[in-house]
């Protein structure tokens, strides 16, 4: 499962973050949801060097949520972008723009992220940007025209 990026998020924000979690029925994969030492170490140990970690509702390992500490520009601009979504009419959460979505599967360009880029672009083309898309492929230096292919 895909994740999200946490802006500038220091040990007690994010112990109240997994209060407030825990409250909704989520555990911490990397530790002891309940503890709040638990909790402390796992953002030393994982967010503040740089590593995700992983939210899942208890009892469940999938699907889950990676969530990791915004590091680069694409990330934070990913973050000040990000779009409300509402999930079974009961949660929201928020997700960076498709367009940049799109434009970053095909920059990791793996044969799996291609993929992904085309079955998303594919999925939600109608609420798609073109320009938008147009716009974030050349900032991350990548061709658009295999969406259109509709493979790989």
């Amino acid at each position: 499962m895909e994740g999200g990026y946490l802006d500038s998020v220091g040990e007690d924000e994010f112990v109240r973050l997994c209060r407030a979690a825990r409250e909704r029925g989520f555990t911490l994969m990397q530790g002891d949801i309940e503890s709040e030492e638990s909790v402390g170490r796992v953002y030393r140990g994982y967010l503040a060097e740089g590593y995700g970690v992983r939210f899942m509702l208890r009892g469940l390992i999938l699907p889950h949520v990676k969530a990791k500490l915004a590091a680069t520009s694409l990330h934070r601009r990913a973050l000040a972008g990000s779009v409300r979504v509402v999930v079974n009419e009961a949660y929201t959460t928020r997700i960076s723009p498709l367009e940049l979505q799109v434009a970053y599967k095909l920059y990791l360009a793996t044969d799996k992220d291609v993929g992904d880029a085309v079955f998303l672009y594919t999925l939600f083309k109608n609420a798609i940007n073109t320009e938008e898309l147009s716009r974030r492929c050349g900032e991350l230096g990548v061709d658009c025209e295999v969406l259109e292919a509709g493979e790989p």
